[in-house]
């Protein structure tokens, strides 16, 4: 039987130009048409002189409940790329093979734990089922080990990753102290990543359960780097509890502590290690640092980054989005690299209440003086929907409404709470937030360049972009038409 030509779908690779990345793992999803790609067929990520990567597959949706065709196929690989480059690679399928890492994960699971090794890290967990009724029940992370100078070497002490959270009474829940133990899964296995899903409660020393915690660990094949996404939800009265800190504890073992360093936006601030260094971007435009007893306030976006070195290797973290998603921050302090998700030295809680406590005064679309005026009057001390003054329309305000609208609230409903988005009266029970972290352990310090490259590719990571024609083509999206297409000239 005559074999199949091979299939291409090209992938242009880019990230930020100004910062290099090494061995970054890419992780893509790809659409096939129904009936294109086999469930389980073999595809392989090339470039174009014919160079084949590594490449680890896994099905994310098929077209049928038979499951016989990929919709959506998720694929990993790591590329280097020099700064200001991008590049071309294909995705090949109805090929013979695909080739395996040189290095490929390890990963061994048993009743008790999980062991991941990336070649360059070993990272032991261990599962719910073997817990023991102590105070540190809530442990989930037993090792993580990198190989220094021949010798693997432990990297964190005590009882390894500790999360918590800090009501306004200055009440402490975290998620080792009270013995709840969690769920660790492994989630997804495979040559180049693999995940790892634990799931929790913070809680108080005294057995109270708090909200609940989800972390994702990834673990790429070769490198001794961890992506962690941090996820907590409020499960709480929003009127009785507000938040004062959430954060993650990395209790690192790197031997003699020698430097704390923190990334600001245009120089790096560092110590000895013997006194307590802060970082704390507090919004999208200010930032501060705290070295030694000496404040520094800065105007701009710090990279969110922090590294505490020692004589045994290091640790580099990195949170995505820092300033977009402010306020963030670090705290390094004894043998502790303290990431902060809402950080305790933020002057302000964290709410889950709504200024918008009853329903509102909705308008339906009128533009009469003594209707607006009516409505206003009939339900004294109410909010204001003024997104009801659009009527049916969809953003139909011209700057003439708008102004006729505050000249009404001013005249008839000064001080009034009002919106023109949406007025509901839910709360924030129930609410989710992830926050990305990235963690890189080392032998030694990490220069201020690699550093540097580190976050900016954390920040902006490699994206192997699909042409939107092909997309569209395929209908996974179904009925999509992409930019260029002459029957919507005039939409485009």
């Amino acid at each position: 039987m005559e074999r199949k030509m091979t299939k291409r779908i090209p992938l242009r690779v880019c990230g930020r130009k100004d910062i290099a990345y090494t061995c970054w793992p890419v992780t893509q999803g790809v659409p096939f048409a129904d009936g294109e790609l086999l469930n389980g067929s073999p595809v392989r990520v090339v470039d174009d002189n014919g160079k084949v990567f590594p490449t680890q597959q896994r099905c994310l949706g098929t077209w049928s409940k038979d499951m016989k065709y990929v919709r959506w196929l998720l694929v990993d690989f790591q590329l280097s790329l020099a700064r200001g480059a991008d590049k071309m690679l294909f995705l090949e399928y109805e090929c013979d093979s695909w080739p395996m890492p040189d290095n490929p994960l390890r990963i061994d699971e048993d009743e008790k734990n999980i062991l991941i090794d990336t070649g360059a890290m070993r990272v032991l967990f261990r599962k719910a089922d073997v817990y023991r009724l102590t105070s540190t029940d809530g442990r989930f992370l037993e090792s993580c080990q990198i190989e220094v100078d021949g010798a693997w070497c432990e990297m964190l002490h005590d009882i390894g990753p500790l999360l918590y959270m800090i009501d306004q009474h200055g009440n402490r829940y975290d998620s080792c102290t009270a013995g709840f133990g969690p769920s660790v899964l492994l989630e997804e296995t495979g040559p180049l990543r693999a995940e790892v899903c634990v799931r929790g409660y913070h809680s108080m020393h005294q057995g109270q359960r708090f909200c609940p915690y989800i972390l994702r660990f990834h673990f790429f094949a070769g490198k001794s780097d961890m992506r962690i996404f941090h996820t907590f939800i409020f499960d709480q009265e929003p009127h009785s509890i507000s938040l004062d800190a959430v954060g993650m504890k990395i209790p690192f073992l790197p031997g003699k502590i020698l430097k704390f360093i923190v990334g600001g936006a245009d120089k790096v601030y560092g110590n000895d290690g013997k006194c307590r260094l802060s970082l704390l971007q507090s919004s999208d435009r200010e930032y501060a640092i705290l070295a030694s007893g000496n404040r520094f306030n800065a105007i701009g976006q710090s990279p969110g980054w922090a590294s505490m070195v020692g004589s045994n290797g290091a640790v580099t973290a990195v949170i995505r989005d820092n300033w977009q998603e402010y306020p963030k921050g670090f705290v390094l302090e004894n043998n502790d690299l303290d990431i902060g998700i809402w950080p305790l030295d933020y002057p302000e809680c964290l709410t889950f209440t709504t200024p918008i406590e009853e329903d509102a005064v909705y308008f339906g679309g009128t533009r009469n003086e003594k209707e607006f005026n009516r409505l206003v009057d009939s339900r004294p001390g109410a909010p204001l929907n003024l997104k009801s003054l659009q009527g049916s329309a969809i953003n139909s305000f011209s700057p003439s409404d708008l102004l006729w609208t505050e000249c009404m609230l001013e005249k008839y409903a000064p001080g009034r709470t009002a919106s023109y988005c949406d007025t509901g009266v839910s709360n924030g029970v129930g609410a989710a937030k992830t926050t990305e972290i990235y963690l890189r352990f080392s032998t030694r310090a990490l220069s201020e360049r690699k550093t540097a490259d580190l976050a900016g590719a954390v920040h902006e990571p490699l994206i192997a972009s699909v042409d939107p024609a092909y997309t569209c083509s395929t209908g996974a999206f179904g009925h999509f038409y992409h930019a260029g297409d002459k029957r919507f000239k005039d939409v485009d």
